[in-house]
């Protein structure tokens, strides 16, 4: 078994105290037996450590995907490391909804909004500490102004969530709108407008930027990962499909079926792997793309 590691920052790594090396992100270490993995930042977050068993559990920081061959990728993000100190970040009264706000780090780092006769809580990201909140179309809108961005929206009747969303950029105006880098291959940027439903917010994507785009002349292995990559994104794949297939283009996500990942190709020699949502190891799949002059002819599971 060959075992693969995707990390967020540049690592160590240890098997049974043993030193394997220093890696860049990335690390493939061969011929693979049961031990206890140590994996160390180089810079800052906490070390991840595990017990490399036929039945390797993911946890709240390190994902396991059993790839179609028998070996295992780890995808790791290294958490920061706590400050257990209790801080006051923000606090601010709506008084036009009787709503009061609070931001306050103590280990993690929380959000409550409550009022007379209800509060909810959210846990949000690290690295946020600049914050606002006012009242937006009737509900409760708190958001992050510096670093980290995210945006919650609460139910002004029940504080309920309605919305909440990481973004790179965001605007609070008569409309709601985001800027989010999808990346992958083709550098991709969505720009949304968002706006109210029965069930919170739906967005609607009003621009799309691509630093790398696809082409009819690109490389298949660029073609094939940037598909996966907007069928993932709910990005629009027409240009990319020939006159035969593209009748069939609203079946393409249904046969893919609920992925929520493209694995990096060091995984496998051969098409593209996708993985789906489990509870301890995730499933993965394999599929692959045929072309005809430049465009996508064929999508099948191999």
């Amino acid at each position: 078994m060959k075992l693969y590691v995707q990390a967020n920052e540049n690592f160590a790594m240890r098997a049974d105290g043993e030193f394997l090396g220093n890696f860049k992100t990335t690390a493939a270490i061969d011929s693979v037996v049961p031990a206890y993995f140590e994996i160390l930042p180089h810079f800052f977050g906490e070390p991840f450590c595990f017990y490399l068993n036929y039945r390797p559990k993911s946890h709240k920081n390190a994902v396991f995907y059993t790839l179609p061959q028998g070996d295992v990728l780890l995808s790791v993000t290294f958490l920061p490391q706590k400050n257990n100190g209790f801080k006051l970040l923000y606090q601010t009264y709506l008084e036009p909804l009787d709503a009061l706000i609070t931001v306050y780090r103590d280990g993690a780092v929380k959000l409550v909004a409550e009022n007379s006769h209800d509060a909810e809580t959210v846990n949000i990201p690290f690295g946020a500490e600049d914050f606002a909140a006012e009242v937006f179309n009737g509900d409760i809108a708190v958001y992050s102004r510096s670093g980290q961005k995210f945006a919650c929206i609460f139910r002004a009747e029940d504080l309920s969530l309605k919305f909440f969303k990481i973004v790179d950029d965001l605007e609070f105006t008569p409309v709601f709108r985001t800027k989010t880098r999808l990346g992958g291959i083709e550098r991709t940027t969505a720009f949304c407008e968002w706006s109210p439903d029965k069930n919170g917010f739906s967005a609607s994507v009003n621009n799309i930027e691509r630093e790398n785009p696809w082409e009819p002349s690109s490389d298949e292995k660029f073609a094939k990962r940037a598909f996966f990559e907007r069928i993932q994104n709910k990005l629009p794949v027409d240009e990319m499909l020939s006159p035969d297939l593209l009748p069939n283009k609203d079946l393409l996500a249904d046969f893919l079926g609920s992925f929520d990942r493209v694995l990096p190709d060091f995984c496998t020699e051969k098409g593209v792997l996708l993985s789906y949502k489990g509870e301890q190891t995730r499933l993965v799949k394999c599929f692959d793309l045929d072309f005809e002059n430049g465009k996508i002819c064929n999508l099948r599971e191999i």
